[in-house]
């Protein structure tokens, strides 16, 4: 297994790497070597690229059962767009404009992945030129031509601050909602799930990178000072990006006081 295993390592696949069996069960090489190398293509998140890979899964299956038993690496914009009646046209099977945006994301960057391997000739999907708002000012833009207007991008929901707190004493610490310990609560680490909670909202925090840390990472306590420094390590921030988040006093506090003097992960 060790053999295997350093095999395994050299080829880029890491521990949980999705990969994509055709429908007769064959793997495909290069379309599973395109998945590995994601990272290097800006795709560093390891949901991403599942995310990706279930994208185009879903896109393939669609070739073969719909189209003739098709490859991806035959599909046009024909295909694409037979595909795109079938995900967004389709009453009661329809998924949002975020999410086929997001598969063409995966599509697109495959199609120039493979176009760079010389494993198909040129991009096989149109594209049409669209004038975008940047920091920069107005910029002309190359997109799929079937891309859609995602018109919930900017309805922006956010959670008072005082229904929060019912949510998460409720919701993680089994409490009643007047207050006191809910005696039908079945839950072991309330008080852990409710800290985690109050470092995601007071920090701004991923989960993959709250769920990072180490005791020993908690900044002290500095007389004078109303927040701690946070350092997140590149390996777990987006994009490989180290940064740093602020963390209260109270919070500080309350995780000294939780975790104890433990330099376990918690």
């Amino acid at each position: 297994m060790s053999d295997a295993g350093s095999v395994l390592g050299r080829a880029g696949v890491r521990e949980g790497q999705p990969f994509v069996l055709a429908a007769d069960g064959s793997y495909d090489v290069a379309l599973n070597r395109f998945l590995r190398e994601l990272p290097s293509w800006g795709v560093r998140s390891p949901r991403s690229v599942d995310a990706y890979a279930r994208d185009l899964l879903v896109f393939c299956r669609f070739l073969h059962d719909s189209r003739g038993g098709k490859t991806i690496w035959r599909a046009d914009s024909v295909d694409l767009r037979a595909f795109k009646t079938a995900r967004r046209r389709v009453d009661g099977f329809q998924v949002a404009a975020s999410t086929w945006n997001r598969f063409l994301a995966a599509l697109d960057k495959w199609a120039r992945w493979a176009v760079a391997e010389r494993l198909i000739p040129q991009l096989p999907f149109r594209r049409v030129e669209r004038t975008v708002m940047t920091p920069q000012g107005l910029a002309v833009v190359s997109t799929n031509a079937e891309r859609e207007r995602d018109d919930r991008s900017a309805s922006v929901s956010f959670l008072p601050y005082d229904e929060y707190v019912v949510w998460r004493d409720v919701g993680l610490r089994g409490h009643l909602p007047a207050g006191g310990p809910d005696p039908a609560w079945r839950g072991r680490h309330g008080a852990r799930n409710a800290l985690f909670a109050d470092l995601l909202v007071g920090t701004g925090m991923r989960l993959s990178e709250a769920s990072s840390l180490l005791v020993n990472e908690i900044p002290p306590l500095v007389e004078g000072r109303v927040c701690g420094n946070l350092h997140l390590a590149a390996a777990v921030c987006k994009r490989s990006r180290a940064r740093t988040v602020f963390l209260s006093r109270v919070s500080c506090a309350t995780c000294t006081t939780t975790c104890g003097s433990s330099a376990a992960s918690w």
